[in-house]
């Protein structure tokens, strides 16, 4: 099966701008398979470990989650550092 059998018109397809934002989840059919951090915007430290609080690109700020700081660094160091500035 190839994209031949795709068809959209016009009015399905637009540009979207770096700065605008994304659609709520409902308007997005499936299932998200790739998350992408917006920005960090908190740290804590829990029996030894940092972790930070994540806002996830397309969610809203209450589902927000807490991620080891040792995972993120290596995806997204410049999230991190934004943060600590």
């Amino acid at each position: 099966m190839g994209y031949d059998s795709v068809a959209y018109t016009k009015n399905q397809l637009r540009v979207v701008h770096k700065n605008e934002l994304l659609p709520s989840r409902e308007f997005i059919r499936g299932k998200q398979t790739k998350y992408v951090v917006e920005k960090i915007i908190g740290k804590k430290k829990k029996n030894d470990k940092i972790y930070d609080k994540v806002l996830w690109r397309g969610y809203n700020k209450d589902e927000a989650t807490w991620e080891p700081r040792s995972s993120l660094i290596k995806q997204v160091p410049e999230s991190i550092a934004a943060y600590e500035k």
